[in-house]
């Protein structure tokens, strides 16, 4: 069971953030507004600044009510939806990828594509039932931190294969998430090509996509 959510709210100012060109990371300010201490009903919003990978910091200070300093994300899958992340059970795809995603897992038979970090954590803790093992094609996968760092690189690769599309690698800055956002639209096409292309990356036999892309 998940800790009781806090009251908060997230703004995400797309001129404030960008999209790193090196680590596909979101880097920038986002605002977090959550109620004062004793029940009182005004509103405290403060700054957080995220940084990408590529920043070297000797020591950062983890955020209050955060697990990691990591405010949001691009979806794994389609890479053109922002979420909510920062928690140990953060998700890893956007409302409209992960149904797919599940779906897929299901036709598998097994958790071939990790949807979060809340799948290990799920796993272990449920000490009463053994995850179903992988399907032959995707044992050579490895473990679920083996595919992790398999859907962590396609996420990149596909992050870069966008700034490709819309000639944006060439800048010398990165490229702000508005511009990112607003040149990649995420239509019904682009969302089964990029869940093909996952599908592909993770070695699900193409006849597991039928229906779905």
């Amino acid at each position: 069971m998940h800790p009781q959510a806090r009251q908060v709210s997230i703004r995400v100012p797309l001129d404030r953030l960008s999209v790193c060109r090196i680590c596909g990371d979101l880097h920038g300010v986002v605002l977090r507004g959550e109620p004062e201490p004793a029940g009182a009903a005004e509103v405290v919003t403060r700054s957080l600044h995220q940084q990408c990978a590529c920043t070297s910091t000797a020591r950062i200070t983890r955020w209050e009510g955060y697990d990691f300093n990591q405010a949001v994300t691009l979806c794994r899958c389609c890479t053109r939806r922002v979420l909510v992340s920062g928690m140990r059970w953060s998700e890893w795809f956007c409302g409209d990828c992960h149904p797919q995603i599940e779906d897929l897992n299901n036709r598998c038979r097994a958790t071939v594509i990790p949807s979060s970090r809340h799948t290990l954590m799920t796993t272990i803790a449920g000490n009463e039932q053994c995850p179903r093992p992988l399907p032959n094609f995707a044992v050579p996968l490895g473990d679920w931190f083996d595919r992790v760092e398999l859907l962590e690189k396609h996420a990149l690769a596909m992050i870069h294969e966008n700034l490709h599309s819309l000639g944006l690698e060439t800048l010398d800055t990165d490229v702000s998430l508005a511009d990112y956002l607003k040149h990649l639209p995420l239509t019904q096409s682009v969302q089964q090509a990029s869940l093909r292309a996952l599908a592909a990356a993770f070695r699900i036999p193409a006849s597991l996509l039928v229906g779905i892309a």
